[in-house]
């Protein structure tokens, strides 16, 4: 099924301009993903695109299809989400109380969590209603919100001891607005677990696995370091791992903003060349030594 919508030019979420290079128009299943780096700062992005309506659409229409939460393995927890508590542990101050996750799926992280401290009481952000069900009715976990764009923070500043976002940075137009929010809800001695896909080492082909058109922002070390900064919050780790970028933060108390390197951009488009280059001699590998074995 083809998804169709109006797509409208983005400007860069770092700087406001559109003085953009174009990186890719296809993306993932063959779909229009219009990916382009942003010449000022080297952000990746795409533009044009959907706007918030169409991207709703698209969530409700196609996107529980191709990428369905529920298989015949609903119950397994995998080893991905494990990493995430692992990762979390060493920096808690005390026995957390609370956590928020915000597209929870289907809970992975908040029922280990639950496993680990056996008091902690579990929210849940998440779109699906299919998953909102499935936490609230087998688990009692409060949902907060079906969308994060919603006003789900009011009346909760500085509630949480946990807040976890994996892989769900990338998918949402306003990203500052959205990490404001997490900041504003942690408190004083919260952390945040943040994890998305790493543009400057990223994992497989660019056209058919990497871009998709749910993902509309790309990020690097550099410029998620720059988002985070920009909503006040302080970095305590941040890692590029197997082709993911994770950090944990905290609340600052100012915007400790640094300026975009003035080489990021070059560096960001260096990478993602030699990165072609590499996919082409390996697919051209491939080819050879399929047809060599069908002599």
């Amino acid at each position: 099924m083809v998804f169709e919508w109006p797509m409208n030019v983005a400007h860069c979420a770092i700087c406001g301009d559109d003085n953009v290079r174009r990186i890719s128009k296809k993306g993932q299943f063959n779909e229009e993903v219009n990916v382009v780096l942003c010449k000022n700062d080297g952000f990746v992005y795409l533009s044009p695109r959907w706007d918030e309506a169409g991207y709703k659409k698209y969530y409700s229409q196609k996107y529980s299809s191709i990428f369905p939460q529920f298989d015949n393995q609903e119950d397994l927890i995998e080893e991905p989400y494990e990493r995430v508590v692992s990762r979390i542990n060493p920096h808690l101050k005390n026995t957390p109380s609370n956590a928020l996750s915000i597209g929870a799926g289907k809970g992975c992280v908040l029922r280990l969590l639950k496993r680990k401290f056996e008091n902690i009481d579990c929210s849940a952000i998440e779109p699906s209603e299919e998953c909102r069900k499935y936490l609230s009715e087998n688990f009692g976990y409060s949902i907060l919100a079906d969308d994060i764009g919603s006003n789900w923070d009011d009346g909760i500043e500085d509630v949480f001891d946990i807040i976890v976002l994996r892989h769900v940075l990338e998918h949402l137009l306003d990203p500052i607005d959205s990490l404001n929010k997490v900041r504003n809800s942690l408190n004083d001695s919260g952390i945040a677990y943040i994890a998305v896909p790493d543009m400057m080492y990223p994992k497989g082909s660019l056209k058919r696995y990497f871009f998709r058109a749910p993902h509309v922002s790309y990020f690097s070390k550099s410029t998620l370091s720059y988002f985070l900064n920009k909503a006040c919050l302080e970095i305590i780790e941040i890692k590029e791992q197997d082709g993911e970028l994770w950090c944990i933060v905290k609340p600052g108390n100012e915007d400790k903003t640094k300026t975009i390197p003035a080489d990021n951009a070059s560096i960001q488009l260096n990478m993602i060349r030699k990165y072609k280059k590499s996919q082409r001699i390996s697919e051209f590998k491939s080819f050879i030594a399929r047809l060599i074995g069908r002599e």
